[in-house]
């Protein structure tokens, strides 16, 4: 017969069961690397803080601007609160949330928010906080909520 048919050598099955384990967990192994990172749990992250920067006008009102937010911070339950620099204390006030000049949605401190017209915090939204008699520069501007860590900054 044909000479490559009379030896038959081949790896035992025992070896060849490893390597197929081995191949197999290696593999495993990168596909989960690769794709760890492209998706997230259901109620987001909740390491990452949106990046805040809060200005008061001459006029008292504060322009609280969303710098930066995951994806996955979400605008109803969150809370929004101003934290007296000399009290301590939170302070009642009512905002104005703007996506590219429009209205997105209302804030009040004692009920939250209203007439919310998109889910999510974007980078470039901003929080217009109307003119109270206790608030200075100085307060500290704290939101909380689902898909992002404790954000603040100060009343500059």
């Amino acid at each position: 017969m044909f000479e490559f048919m009379k030896f038959r050598h081949g790896v035992s099955p025992v070896i060849a069961t490893v390597l197929l384990v081995i191949i197999t967990v290696v593999l495993s192994v990168t596909l989960y690397v690769m794709l760890a990172h492209s998706f997230s749990l259901p109620g987001g992250s909740q390491t990452t803080p949106m990046g805040l920067d809060a200005t008061m006008d001459v006029y008292g009102n504060v322009t609280v601007r969303i710098v930066s937010a995951p994806h996955e911070a979400r605008i109803n339950g969150s809370v929004v609160s101003v934290i007296s620099a000399t009290q301590g204390t939170p302070i009642n006030f009512n905002a104005t949330l703007y996506s590219g000049g429009t209205v997105c949605g209302n804030y009040s401190a004692s009920s939250g928010w209203s007439d919310v017209k998109t889910d999510f915090y974007t980078a470039g939204m901003i929080i217009l906080i109307q003119k109270n008699s206790q608030m200075a520069k100085g307060d500290t501007v704290q939101i909380s909520g689902t898909g992002f860590a404790l954000s603040s900054c100060t009343i500059r």
